[in-house]
């Protein structure tokens, strides 16, 4: 299943690459209203249910928020600007739970982002990539001397 791969793939790259990347993740409803729970919910979730078999992040997992719509979050109004859409299709009706549907929105849950240590976003993700599937870019960032986040 695609996040159980992203989940267990995340805390990889994490103990891979230790202080060398940072990782942030955002969790959001907006998509198909997969992320129901209240934020102090989220936690338990993840251990238990989803990816569930104890699973604890190595790194932090924000308070939800729209990263999408008219409400959504400002830092995801910048990485969409700097990045551009990774396929032609936001998703379908049934999915979005957001409005207005803007050309740039992000398409679904664990779309990613990667960003140099000066906080110039890199490069977006599909969702559909793994996270280890951001290992040449990773080592190509580290290698010019850039952490990333």
């Amino acid at each position: 299943m695609l996040n159980v791969e992203n989940f267990i793939g995340l805390n990889a790259l994490k103990e891979t690459y230790g202080s060398d990347l940072e990782i942030v993740a955002v969790p959001s409803n907006v998509f198909g209203l997969q992320e129901p729970g209240e934020n102090d919910e989220l936690l338990n979730g993840y251990e238990h249910v989803r990816p569930g078999g104890g699973y604890r992040a190595m790194f932090p997992i924000t308070a939800k928020v729209d990263v999408n719509g008219e409400n959504e979050a400002p830092l995801y109004t910048f990485l969409k600007s700097m990045c551009p859409r990774t396929e032609d299709r936001v998703g379908t009706t049934s999915g979005i739970h957001w409005s207005p549907i803007m050309a740039q929105d992000l398409s679904w849950n664990f779309e990613k982002f990667l960003i140099d240590r000066e906080g110039k976003p890199y490069k977006r993700y599909n969702p559909s990539i793994r996270p280890d599937q951001l290992i040449p870019d990773i080592e190509a960032l580290i290698a010019a001397g850039n952490e990333v986040e």
